[in-house]
């Protein structure tokens, strides 16, 4: 019998619009075993969502023209809570903060593969 707890493969769109921490973080997932898939705005985000299904989005939050927290509330308003949402961040945020938002996880930047492991467990 497997002790491995890992979850099976997950669909999941990475947004950031730091290209070198997004495709890093892109290659990590990949090496975990889901499919991940990298677009650099939020616009961008919606529009593959549109087109895509997506198990968990990881957004960064300070983005310009749509930052996280505006690409959370667009992706809640149109799919509900059928799409998990991982703010990725190197702000402080607190506990009020992310349930404000309809964030479900928050991951740390910078961060590690032991916590991206965690942050996949929890989801």
């Amino acid at each position: 019998m497997k002790e491995n707890k890992e979850k099976e493969s997950l669909c999941v769109l990475w947004v950031d619009d730091d290209f070198i921490i997004a495709e890093s973080a892109r290659m990590l997932v990949a090496l975990m075993g889901h499919k991940c898939t990298l677009v650099m705005s939020g616009k961008e985000a919606l529009a593959h969502l549109n087109e895509n299904n997506c198990d968990v989005v990881f957004t960064d939050i300070g983005m310009v023209e749509m930052d996280g927290w505006q690409l959370a509330e667009a992706i809640r308003a149109k799919f509900a809570k059928k799409i998990k949402i991982v703010a990725v961040t190197g702000w402080d945020i607190e506990e009020k903060v992310k349930e404000q938002n309809n964030i479900d996880l928050i991951l740390q930047k910078p961060f590690t593969l032991e916590e991206l492991k965690k942050t996949f467990m929890a989801l």
